[in-house]
């Protein structure tokens, strides 16, 4: 475990790039084996200029908020971005500045390392299977795992259902040949040669288990005005994700101020625009007991609350609450937010500047057959990404835009780092998807 503790605030700088960087140091001088370091920057823009960690004074007129972590060679495996409507061309710009402030942070803790860090302890090899186990799974599931990808007409629901089921089936021959082997191994090889099918079928048919090409978004369906007493309301659906969002307004006195704390490390001083997000269990078809908003809930919640933030007039006569709530997902309940928070807020009668839609990209990579210089020797894009795309690919890329460009953007990533080329064509993709989105919602 890791802790960043918050020793001094000088109130000019925000302190969380450095907590990022630092855990980075640390790591590099310990004796714990990683793939570091990483190197964290924040990028403004103002005047058509780029600006390495800017002040907040420096960022109170930027257009653009963006924090960037990268790896050795230029890799990003972090980014987070909220702005009014940047364009691709101004985002471009920025992340090729932020990776090359990011590459002289790297080089400078890999120097430290170098001079003073611990040798790293010898990592634990996990035991695997044989090999023997390895092929007889596969040759008892692969014919049966592309036949349930290339089923197109079924619903997650069906879907689950059918590998749950020859997941099963798979464990009970691999027993019966294998006794010794346990069932967690067996579904350890099940999900890896899962993982590997799908991935055949994207590169070698360009067609994705529900039908889509690459590039194809759900289909989408919008209502607004669902409840009359509401001041405004809208349910959006995108494939099986449904997203119900609610408009309420209050007087000025009902914004939320912040403490004196929060305002020295970066939090606004009020708040007269607010959205919830509620991911209740139904919604994925499970139980759980009651219990307050978790991490994830946080997090999704800011981050669509970042994407309408820019679109809201600042002289708006009252406060603004965004209710939120996930009623069935499949992936991309955030960005589906982003929409149906977008419809609402036009049923309510805010003036806003222009709607904003939200979509996720994924990624599925090939790697150098030499697999210690983790390079991508290929690669594919898939456009507005189901549940199980996220489970199985190598990126969550969350994109909110209007038809000029971006207000906010949420990258991670499974592998050890993205090129400048994959997450440029992401974002090329990703503005394409939403601006295709928004003809639907307008």
């Amino acid at each position: 475990m890791v802790m960043c503790n918050l020793l001094a605030v000088d109130g000019v700088n925000d302190p969380d790039v450095l907590c990022i960087n630092a855990a980075s140091a640390a790591l590099c001088l310990s004796d714990i084996p990683w793939n570091g370091p990483v190197g964290a920057v924040r990028i403004g823009y103002k005047d058509g200029e780029c600006i390495i960690n800017p002040t907040r004074k420096q960022m109170q007129d930027s257009e653009v908020n963006l924090v960037l972590a990268a790896s050795v060679g230029g890799h990003i495996t972090m980014m987070e971005m909220n702005g009014n409507e940047v364009s691709p061309i101004v985002l471009a710009s920025c992340i090729t500045h932020g990776l090359q402030a990011a590459q002289q942070i790297i080089d400078v803790i890999a120097k430290m390392r170098s001079e003073c860090g611990k040798p790293k302890r010898p990592m634990n090899v996990m035991l695997h299977p044989s090999e023997t186990v390895a092929q007889r799974v596969a040759e008892f599931a692969s014919q049966k795992l592309l036949a349930v990808l290339n089923h197109h007409s079924l619903d997650k629901l069906a879907f689950d259902e059918r590998v749950s089921a020859l997941r099963q089936e798979t464990t009970a021959s691999i027993q019966k040949t294998f006794p010794d082997v346990t069932v967690q191994e067996v579904e350890e090889l099940f999900s890896s040669l899962f993982k590997s099918r799908y991935r055949q079928l994207l590169f070698e048919t360009g067609c994705r288990y529900d039908g889509r090409k690459l590039d194809a978004i759900r289909p989408i369906e919008c209502q607004v005005d669902l409840f009359k007493p509401l001041h405004g309301s809208a349910l959006f659906q995108r494939g099986q994700t449904q997203v119900l969002c609610t408009v309420t307004f209050d007087s000025i006195d009902a914004a939320f101020h912040s403490d004196a704390v929060s305002v020295l490390t970066g939090f606004a001083k009020e708040k007269r625009f607010m959205l919830h997000y509620v991911f209740p269990p139904y919604c994925n078809n499970e139980i759980s007991t009651s219990r307050a908003a978790g991490r994830r809930e946080l997090g999704h919640g800011a981050l669509a609350e970042k994407a309408l933030r820019p679109i809201v007039p600042v002289d708006f006569p009252f406060t603004i609450r965004v209710m939120s709530e996930v009623l069935e997902s499949n992936g991309s309940s955030s960005m589906a937010s982003v929409c149906g928070g977008s419809l609402a807020l036009m049923d309510a009668g805010v003036p806003v500047r222009c709607p904003v839609a939200g979509v996720a990209v994924g990624l599925v990579t090939r790697m150098q057959d030499d697999t210690s210089n983790n390079q991508v020797k290929d690669f594919r894009l898939l456009t507005d990404i189901s549940g199980l795309e996220d489970y199985l690919g190598d990126m969550d890329f969350k994109m909110a835009s209007t038809n000029n460009g971006f207000t906010a953007l949420q990258l991670d990533t499974k592998i050890i780092g993205l090129t400048a080329e994959i997450v440029l064509e992401a974002l090329e993709r990703g503005h394409d998807a939403c601006r295709q989105i928004l003809r639907i919602m307008t």
